[in-house]
């Protein structure tokens, strides 16, 4: 049993460094941002704001697979990267990152609907480090329309100049 765990301990190491990338698969980072994060956090206090962070995170780590990223106390972003989404369609992955978003978190005596932008970057045909994968996906969900419904997942696939170069707005995958 101890095998078991620690190889499955040691396949997961490999896919957050980049084995994966090496495997001939493509990772996909995930970066969650909420649209009002001051004003949720005024309203619902520190501890209960970090309280409905953390469900959402969990409900993305089972829903989708997400292996999150650390985050720190009072943060308005979630990041992670997605276990194996080769194994649905992105139109699906969208849609059930929409309905993960758009679902109420319960919390003491309230439930709390925040809205969510997202987007998902595919590392593409070469690999990136993870902080340049969240990177472009903070810098499309900065560049997006804030009132274009259709945005609020964003698919971005980075590029091996990407880093270097000014990042355009990236397509909805409602425009792909």
């Amino acid at each position: 049993m101890t095998h078991g765990i620690g190889g499955a301990a040691s396949r997961l190491a490999r896919l957050v460094r980049g084995g994966a990338a090496r495997q001939g698969r493509t990772r996909f980072a995930l970066v969650v941002q909420l649209d009002n994060p001051e004003s949720l956090c005024a309203s619902l206090g520190p501890a209960l704001f970090d309280r409905m962070m953390d469900k959402l995170t969990l409900r993305l780590a089972e829903d989708l697979r997400l292996i999150p990223q650390t985050r720190a106390p009072g943060a308005a972003d979630i990041r992670g990267v997605l276990v194996d989404p080769q194994r649905a369609s992105l139109s699906d992955l969208a849609l059930r990152l929409q309905q993960i978003c758009q679902t109420g978190v319960d919390l003491p005596e309230i439930r709390v609907a925040p809205v969510a932008n997202a987007a998902i970057v595919s590392e593409g045909s070469t690999h990136h480090e993870l902080c340049a994968l969240y990177a472009r996906g903070v810098a499309a969900l900065r560049n997006r329309d804030p009132l274009d419904a259709a945005g609020r997942v964003l698919f971005v696939e980075m590029s091996s100049a990407a880093q270097d170069e000014a990042l355009p707005d990236p397509p909805t995958l409602a425009e792909q």
